[in-house]
């Protein structure tokens, strides 16, 4: 038989991602404490030690050598003053110093956590397309095989090098997106698009009504292919999640500074612990969640989890923002805010 990926597979992310390590939390308060006290310490003893060389050197009683201060104030309180002065102003200097290296230390290794949690979750992503390539591979190779499983073998290793190469484009443009190297800047008629995605949706075979909202004339200047993959991610989320028959509906606002596009299907929502989570990479809630893919669903679909992270970096690189609102038994609704152009 031919190795198909299983459908509504949980990414390693709900697992494996943790919240920080309350030991290493108390390891870092513990070092700034002992900065505090040690910087504290050495200002004591370092001021106890000249007080007693000052009094040693100019005596505890000589007066001051200037007439309106000779009356009430000893040479020895006067370079006490000042000394104490120098020796905290440098204390501070000292702990501000300790604590930025502290905390640049701190922000590597968090850093270096991320990195590693990321590696990990693309390599779990990027194994099981490969295992099920190899195992249909080989089944291609075996002459003796059922022509038709080899036919069914030969489709799934094509749908699964699709994915491969989906997934790899995606985690492309996220790097690119962190470098900055995003957009090519035109005005935009997002009322165009959000009605080209209308379509785009019903004919994609996926048994789903879109239901569209007359838009207003809106435009704002972007990227026409970016925003288009925001709304195909956007929307092709709404149809992998929602079952087969149900409604999407897509709307378009604007203000005199934004423009508001709003998606909202009628699924089975998403728990309220999910939310804060869900523009991260490779993050899938359960796979309870209802699953439906059209004959062309590929075309709308990711599935790796890197849908939302890819939103949320487009929309923020066109100075915009965007929200998930869900519950359980209520559907979900993602609302994209973009700057309007100074044209419109």
């Amino acid at each position: 038989m031919p190795v198909r990926q299983p459908s509504g597979t949980v990414g390693p992310s709900l697992p494996d991602r943790q919240d920080p390590d309350p030991v290493g939390a108390a390891v870092q308060a513990s070092r700034r404490t002992r900065y505090v006290a040690g910087v504290a310490l050495a200002v004591a003893l370092s001021y106890t030690a000249f007080v007693l060389l000052n009094t040693v050197v100019v005596g505890p009683v000589t007066l001051m050598p200037l007439p309106w201060l000779s009356e009430w104030l000893y040479v020895q309180d006067a370079l006490d003053i000042i000394a104490a002065a120098i020796m905290i102003a440098a204390g501070a200097a000292i702990l501000d110093r300790l604590l930025v290296r502290d905390q640049a230390l701190q922000s590597a290794a968090a850093a270096a956590e991320v990195q590693r949690r990321l590696l990990a979750d693309t390599s779990h992503e990027l194994r099981n397309p490969l295992t099920v390539l190899r195992a249909n591979l080989s089944l291609l190779q075996r002459e003796d095989a059922d022509p038709q499983l080899r036919l069914e073998a030969a489709r799934d290793a094509e749908e699964e090098a699709a994915r491969l190469a989906r997934l790899v484009d995606d985690l492309l443009l996220l790097a690119r997106g962190a470098a900055g190297d995003l957009l090519q800047r035109r005005p935009v008629r997002l009322d165009h698009l959000l009605a080209e995605m209308a379509t785009e949706a019903q004919e994609a075979g996926s048994d789903h009504r879109i239901v569209l909202t007359p838009p207003p004339p809106v435009t704002v200047s972007g990227d026409a292919e970016r925003l288009r993959q925001v709304l195909r991610n956007v929307v092709g989320n709404a149809l992998r999640h929602t079952p087969p028959g149900t409604e999407v509906h897509l709307s378009l606002e604007a203000d005199d500074h934004t423009a508001e596009i709003a998606v909202t299907d009628t699924g089975p929502g998403i728990g309220a612990e999910h939310l804060p989570r869900l523009f991260d990479r490779f993050y899938r809630v359960d796979a309870a969640r209802s699953r439906s893919a059209g004959s062309n669903g590929a075309s709308l679909s990711g599935g790796a989890g890197l849908g939302l992270a890819i939103v949320k970096h487009l929309v923020e690189a066109h100075g915009g923002s965007v929200r998930l609102i869900s519950e359980p038994g209520h559907g979900t609704t993602v609302r994209i805010r973009l700057p309007l152009s100074s044209t419109d």
